[in-house]
């Protein structure tokens, strides 16, 4: 007979991460497709596609930081995203 895996998902609200029992009996976290132990509980789409993860992050924080930008009075000619 088989033995099953199970897989623990804690779905938290700022980090997310998978873990599962090693046939020693240890719990071990699952690395995400970037390596980390870690991925942020976040998610967006951006032309179309839902991105997730650590690349939504990023875009989050990039997308913030050009909004306090432009609120701030940054002068238009000098923001490379509207420039």
């Amino acid at each position: 007979m088989r033995k099953k895996e199970v897989i623990g998902i804690d779905l938290g609200t700022t980090y997310s991460e998978m873990a599962h029992v090693t046939k020693s009996g240890a719990v071990e976290v699952i690395p995400n497709s970037d390596g980390d132990l870690k991925t942020p509980s976040v998610a967006s789409v951006a032309s179309g596609k839902v991105v997730i993860g650590k690349a939504a992050w990023s875009g989050f924080v990039v997308g913030r930081v050009a909004r306090n930008h432009k609120d701030a009075g940054a002068d238009d000619a000098a923001d490379p995203q509207t420039g």
